[in-house]
């Protein structure tokens, strides 16, 4: 009896498993050299304000990392 349970678990196990694998199958994929042309043409095509040293320097207003430049009355440290 207990062998039994223990085929019928293991069968399920292994439907599940060629179900999974089955559905792997399906899936589109993208070969390594489109993907990476795609990443080059999006680095290309992107300034990265990190990068100065290749875009050049961002204007004050345009540059998310630069402190604001407006004027406070006090400072808590």
């Amino acid at each position: 009896m207990n062998s039994k349970r223990t085929q019928v678990s293991m069968l399920r196990i292994l439907e599940e498993n060629n179900n999974h694998l089955r559905h792997e199958l399906n899936l589109l994929r993208t070969s390594v050299s489109d993907a990476s042309t795609s990443l080059i043409n999006y680095c290309n095509n992107h300034e990265d304000p990190l990068l100065p040293s290749i875009w050049g320097p961002l204007p004050k207003k345009n540059n998310p990392f630069a402190s604001p430049d407006t004027e406070k009355c006090c400072s808590v440290m």
